[in-house]
């Protein structure tokens, strides 16, 4: 593995940027416990009409599949 040191010295490589903000935001346990959340919040944008909503939420699951 590599070293945190070289990440913070480096910066994180783009490859793994999304894991690495998954893993330390919190996102990858919010997905196991909720796991059809992106879905419930876009049929519930959706049924709004709320547009912005549902492009954001949409560019979400596309990331975080």
């Amino acid at each position: 593995f590599v070293s945190v040191k070289r990440f913070v010295r480096k910066g994180i490589p783009h490859s793994m940027r999304t894991q690495v903000w998954l893993a330390a935001s919190g996102a990858y346990k919010a997905k196991a416990h909720h796991p059809n959340l992106f879905h419930l919040l876009l049929a519930q944008s959706e049924h709004d009409n709320n547009r912005e909503a549902v492009e954001q939420i949409q560019k979400g699951m596309i990331r975080y599949a």
